[in-house]
């Protein structure tokens, strides 16, 4: 993998909904891996090529949510 890396995002049960409304914020790229990622358990795995800024901020606010949502499950 020359000049790029994948990223795993887990978007768990609880963020699901949130991050399907925040989709449209995000790049198509970032978009057509969760719209073709399957859902298991209430879950959807991400296999992200970071290969510019755009993504890699994609990344990150799915992160936050992520974060998010487990603070406030605790």
């Amino acid at each position: 993998m020359q000049g790029y890396f994948i990223a795993l995002v887990v978007i768990g049960n609880r963020e699901l909904a949130e991050t399907g409304l925040l989709m449209p914020l995000f790049s198509d790229y970032v978009q057509k891996v969760f719209r073709d990622a399957k859902t298991g358990n209430g879950q959807k795995w991400l296999m992200l090529e970071i290969r510019d800024k755009e993504i890699m901020d994609n990344v990150f606010k799915l992160i936050n949510l992520r974060k998010r949502s487990m603070l406030l499950s605790n």
